[in-house]
C-alpha cells in the first residue's frame, strides 16, 4: 500500500528560549522523497537500513523529518572530493 502524500507537519516541543511559537518541522512521506531526489524507492530504503537517512513512524507511515533530510544531504561527498 502506498503511502497517502498529505502535508504532515511535527510540532517542536521545545519552547525557544526566546518566548518565540515553538518551530513546526515538516515531515516527509516516502513518495515526497523519491521525487525530490530523483532516487529509486529501493535505494531511498537501502540509504534508511543503511542508517544514512533516519525515518521515523507514524503509525504504518513512513515519514523523514526535513532536518533529517537536511542532514543527510550535508553529509554526501562534494563533487571532485
Amino acid at each position: 500500500m502506498r503511502e497517502s502524500n498529505a502535508l504532515i507537519l511535527i510540532p517542536n516541543t521545545e519552547v525557544p528560549s526566546d518566548g518565540r511559537t515553538p518551530f513546526v518541522e515538516r515531515a516527509n512521506s516516502i513518495d515526497e522523497i523519491l521525487f525530490r531526489l530523483g532516487i529509486s524507492r529501493a535505494k531511498l530504503y537501502m540509504e534508511i537500513g543503511n542508517g544514512r537517512i533516519v525515518a521515523r513512524k507514524i503509525g504504518a507511515r513512513t515519514i523523514i523529518l526535513e532536518s533529517d533530510l537536511r542532514s543527510y544531504l550535508a553529509s554526501l561527498p562534494r563533487v571532485g572530493e
